[in-house]
């Protein structure tokens, strides 16, 4: 749950970071980069707990 929240938070950083054209300099993409992995290591954990 919270990297779930975790991810809707930079998510939501990079809309606003896009809508208003500041991107710091492009770190606002890494939040997005960081936002992706983290749901892929969420889908990851909850399929390997499911299976066993």
């Amino acid at each position: 749950m919270l990297l779930w929240t975790i991810a809707s938070i930079f998510v939501l950083l990079w809309v606003i970071g896009l809508g208003t054209s500041y991107t710091f300099h492009g770190f606002i993409h890494v939040f997005v980069i960081l936002a992706i992995a983290l749901i892929i290591v969420r889908i990851m954990n909850s399929r390997r707990h499911t299976k066993s």
